[in-house]
């Protein structure tokens, strides 16, 4: 069977991009069921520490979390200040469930 490199490659990157976009979704209702997504709307901007204490949860498994949310633009970080935090549209679409934009589950609910 001959295979066209240019049409392999395509189907590749195509199937890799989907499975880190569900992979990252993880991330995402990780963050809500954790308090994360709530602590980063109401301390933001606010450093790693701030967040973490905000959410009772690990200093380092927030930095990490905050990193991936950062590099997929879920979220906004100063390296000058170290400071993380939601513009209004994420924190309406992630962290706000009185808002209409409010995609994620409310806790214990599916």
């Amino acid at each position: 069977m001959m295979l066209d490199e240019a049409r392999l490659q395509q189907v590749i990157h195509q199937l890799i991009g989907e499975l880190a976009v569900t992979l990252h979704a993880a991330t995402v209702v990780a963050g809500q069921k954790l308090g994360l997504l709530r602590a980063l709307a109401e301390v933001g901007p606010g450093s790693v520490a701030d967040i973490a204490a905000a959410s009772s949860c690990d200093e380092g498994l927030v930095e990490q979390w905050l990193i991936a949310q950062y590099l997929s633009g879920y979220c906004h970080f100063s390296p000058r200040t170290g400071a993380y935090w939601l513009s209004p549209e994420q924190q309406a679409v992630l962290a706000d469930p009185t808002s209409p934009a409010y995609l994620l589950a409310p806790p214990g609910r599916p």
